[in-house]
């Protein structure tokens, strides 16, 4: 029954895609994949890695040579014998029924004579009906699909490749060896080198004749794969071979007795671990890392050949700061190594204010920021991979604030992915115009309302980031459906939403005081969304009147002298939001800071909210005394422990090491206390308000649309660095506004009296 169901909902979230106009048939077909076949070998198990071979010839190389590739799940591209692509793919899930697709250009792999392109694809399958699986949409049928047009030539994935499945990954599954928690679409490694029949084979001149033919399993449309969309981001990029810091300790190294072996990295990070061994006979290797255990996330296992010095490097994935070798007797250590991979972007912002727990909190947290995006936004590396709203509505404007123009791309993707799941209906059916709050996932459906909330009013934020009115169409038409569907009581607040398949979730902090956070966060959307109207162009009274309605309501939540709250002990987190949605008038403000001062009941993630409410209604100085407060064990313990990431609650232990949602300091110290944001869309025009109230000194730099913002000094002397194209305000205590622009360096100087 439970299947029947998931089969239903699919068919009806397909629907809702291509009623959002996300059929990528229309609007992002590709050029070359129409032509194609899918191919794989004979085998129809899970967890399998098949290669593949395809040699042609070339009278001249062109300048450009576009490709475009697809496989269920991940593929590793070599065009003779150089490495192309390592890990390409994206998990599955741009709308419920469909994939992605690469684009590579193999012009600069390619040479004259006989060329030869080899894939390595790996498939993961269905691991069972009750499945639910968070950031992959799995399908039963493995594949491949590549198209190029190399000089006019064009090679397609047809029945004149050569496949052959890849003896040497085993499935562990079948060998009893445990797999990562539910959550993972991912199968564990499992490479047995003696079983390798195979060997050199991305090699020029290696001969593939003895393979099989490829298996023609469809063409390019067809069920279970669908169509593909073009990848919205940039293909992930991968270091070269690293050595973990203390690699020396163990080079050319022998023991008699089993042994652990930890390998530190220079921080958290997203690698696939390597080794260079000796032995003389089978011995099983398994790495993990630091996380592995408190996560159950995954395990790379190698079994030597016995056959001398031998070489491996794991093609997937893991996080941590720590990676553990198990090392058998009788191996002998030539060389433990990793390469690092991640989403193709720098960390371009820095902030800095001479304090040294707000620098190290800003440093870990751009580090939190990193090791948190990949194929989407993720709330963790390590235990599920997942794209919560919640997650990806902080990750915004923390990603803007620590990283390069080209991690923005996330944003909009996610929009496009939860618009393409939304069912659609009248309103009247359990899941109609509901945006589901994880993105992709198979199985169960799941709307946290306050995410979906916080992720509309981040809208607006991403557009003043960067002038994409693409962002606004994206969202609003869905956001008015989904408001639309709430309930007004007859006090003219809101009716209380709990959403679907999940627990009644606000906050994982507790004792939320919902009626005050929900009606903040609703009114909130409302203004927004009206915001979004004026810049599209629409007409919509339908927001004003409900907003007027609410803020009405919401006055009876007024207690005088003790803030807003339907309980004897108000929630910080309810007043921050009404300070935040425009609620709280100016004169209740006093009111709200004594809340907000004497009341820590915020998790990490809605931390942020009550921390902006602070620095928005002027009170900086006691902002930071509060992000020290809540901020100070979990700095001082990863400094003491060696740790680079923020966790995923104050409490140690609680959680993972690393959790996208507790880095608001990444977006908070800048914005507020360096004093930089921007006041029109894409920077056009910004305000530089630094505050000294906790520090004499403060540095800024951010990687903005228009180029890069520096800022630089005291109250009493400030350099500005602009770039083209940007006006900014610069306001230093006691002193009247001061308007530059222009790219260069602006110095700006408070009069002595």
């Amino acid at each position: 029954m439970k299947k029947l169901l998931t089969l239903l909902l699919a068919a009806a979230l397909l629907l809702s895609s291509l009623a959002a106009g996300a059929d990528p048939a229309a609007a992002d077909a590709p050029l070359l994949l129409d032509s194609a076949r899918w191919i794989w070998s004979g085998d129809r198990a899970n967890n399998v890695w098949v290669c593949f071979v395809r040699s042609f010839d070339l009278e001249r190389v062109p300048e450009e040579a576009p490709a475009e590739i697809a496989a269920e799940n991940k593929y590793f591209l070599w065009v003779n014998g150089q490495e192309v692509v390592f890990d390409g793919g994206m998990k599955r899930g741009p709308n419920p029924a469909d994939g992605f697709f690469d684009t590579v250009n193999l012009a600069p792999y390619l040479i004259e004579g006989t060329n030869t392109l080899c894939v390595l694809a790996w498939f993961w399958g269905v691991k069972g009906e009750d499945q639910q699986s968070y950031s992959n949409v799995p399908v039963d049928t493995a594949g491949l699909i590549f198209a190029a047009d190399v000089g006019g030539q064009r090679i397609v994935t047809d029945g004149s490749w050569k496949a052959h499945r890849h003896a040497a990954f085993l499935d562990d599954t079948a060998l009893g060896v445990a797999q990562a928690n539910y959550r993972f679409p991912e199968y564990n490694v499992y490479y047995a080198a003696a079983e390798d029949d195979c060997a050199g084979w991305t090699e020029p001149g290696f001969d593939a004749a003895f393979w099989a033919a490829a298996e023609v399993r469809g063409s390019y449309g067809d069920a279970p794969w669908n169509a593909l969309h073009r990848r919205p981001i940039p293909l992930l990029r991968v270091s070269e071979q690293r050595d973990y810091r203390n690699s020396g300790d163990f080079a050319d190294t022998c023991a008699g007795e089993d042994r652990q072996l930890e390998m530190l990295l220079p921080c958290n990070a997203q690698i696939h671990p390597g080794l260079t061994v000796s032995a003389g006979q089978e011995a099983v290797i398994t790495i993990t890392t630091d996380n592995t255990a408190a996560a159950q996330s995954l395990t790379t296992t190698y079994v030597t050949s016995g056959a001398g010095e031998q070489t491996f490097v794991s093609p997937s994935w893991v996080s941590g700061m720590r990676v553990i070798y198990h090392i058998p007797a009788g191996v002998t250590v030539k060389r433990l190594f990793y390469r690092e991979s991640g989403y193709d972007t720098e960390i371009a912002g820095a902030f800095a204010m001479g304090d040294p727990f707000f620098d190290a909190l800003w440093e870990m947290g751009a580090r939190t920021q990193y090791v948190c995006i990949r194929e989407t936004f993720m709330d963790c590396p390590d235990r599920e991979r997942a794209q919560w709203t919640g997650d990806a509505a902080s990750q915004m404007r923390q990603m803007v604030y620590c990283l390069d123009p080209s991690a923005y791309a996330l944003f909009p993707a996610m929009l496009s992915q939860k618009v393409a799941w939304i069912t659609p209906g009248s309103g009247k059916g359990k899941l109609d115009n509901l945006i589901p709050t994880v993105t992709p996932i198979s199985g169960e459906f799941y709307e946290l309302p306050a995410q979906e909330m916080a992720c509309i009013v981040s809208v607006w934020d991403y557009y003043l980031y960067t002038g994409d009115a693409e962002a606004l169409e994206i969202i609003y038409e869905p956001a008015i459906r989904y408001l639309k569907r709430w309930k007004l009581g007859p006090s003219g607040l809101v009716k209380h939403k709990t959403g679907q398949g999940l627990v009644d979730w606000q906050d994982t902090g507790a004792q939320v005081d919902t009626k005050v956070s929900e009606n903040a966060w609703y009114y909130w959307c409302l203004v927004t969304l009206e915001k979004i109207a004026g810049v599209l162009g629409v007409e919509e009274p339908w927001l004003r009147e409900t907003a007027d309605t609410i803020a009405a309501g919401y006055e009876s939540l007024w207690v005088e002298g003790v803030g807003y709250t339907t309980t004897a002990s108000p929630d910080d987190r309810g007043n921050a939001l009404a300070v935040l949605s425009g609620l709280a008038p100016a004169e209740r403000w006093p009111v709200i800071l004594t809340v907000l001062q004497g009341t820590h009941k915020a998790s990490s993630y809605m931390e942020a909210y009550v921390l902006e409410a602070l620095f928005r209604m002027g009170y900086a100085d006691e902002a930071l005394d509060r992000m020290e407060a809540r901020y100070g064990n979990m700095v001082s313990v990863n400094r003491e422990k060696g740790i680079s990431t923020l966790w995923e609650y104050f409490d140690e232990g609680m959680g993972t090491w690393n959790h996208a949602w507790s880095a608001s300091g990444v977006y908070l110290l800048p914005a507020w206390v360096g004093g930089v944001r921007p006041t029109a869309p894409g920077w056009e025009t910004c305000v530089i308000a630094p505050d000294f109230s906790h520090s004499g000194q403060v540095s800024v730099k951010v990687s903005t649309v228009k180029g890069i913002i520096t800022v630089y000094g005291t109250a009493r002397a400030l350099e500005v660095t602009l770039p083209e194209g940007v006006t900014a305000e610069v306001r230093l205590p006691g002193m009247e506004p001061e308007t530059v622009s222009g790219a260069g360096t602006h110095t700006i100087r408070r009069e002595e009296p």
